[in-house]
């Protein structure tokens, strides 16, 4: 999934969670309890708000179940505990409206119907506040879409990257 070395887009989506914890201002620091990370891919994403979060609950999720098995074996390897799996190709997320934070990366090649399912499985399945850092390089369907369905929504470039983050209405 990742050709021997993390992507480009996923490093960003790591970096970005440096933005939930604004340096000038730790009693606004955003503590998720459940985060959900979309097409987790070899799941570095998850293993890095594992490590960050470490009280957290991670969903892990993928269509594909190499990716699945990749992640369940960095999870092993990293001896994590606090991640778990689900291989749905649907987007539907188990306990709706209770999530805290989705991470993530969907594919360019799809004429947007991968992030149109990122951004309805984010919508059902976040809180009223809950936060949504999406990556990508094209920018002005991300950013309309989202401010159709988010509030709060900010662009922030991170090397070759986007990453939009808003917040749950």
């Amino acid at each position: 999934f990742s050709h021997r070395r993390i992507d480009g887009g996923a490093r960003a989506l790591i970096k970005s969670l440096a933005l939930l914890k604004p340096e000038d201002s730790p009693s606004n620091w955003f503590q998720p309890a459940r985060i959900i990370e979309m097409g987790c891919g070899c799941g570095a994403v998850s293993m890095a708000a594992a490590i960050e979060y470490p009280n957290a609950k991670i969903l892990a999720v993928d269509s594909d179940a190499r990716a699945i098995e990749s992640t369940q074996a960095s999870a092993k390897l990293n001896e994590i505990t606090t991640v778990e799996t689900l291989l749905t190709s649907d987007g539907v997320i188990p306990e709706p409206r209770s999530w805290d934070l989705l991470l993530g990366n969907p594919p360019y090649y799809s004429d947007y119907r991968i992030a149109e399912l990122f951004l309805q499985a984010a919508k059902l399945s976040l809180k009223t506040g809950g936060r949504i850092h999406l990556v990508t390089k094209l920018n002005d369907w991300h950013d309309a879409r989202m401010k159709q369905l988010f509030n709060n929504v900010e662009a922030h470039t991170i090397g070759e990257y986007t990453v939009f983050t808003a917040r749950q209405r």
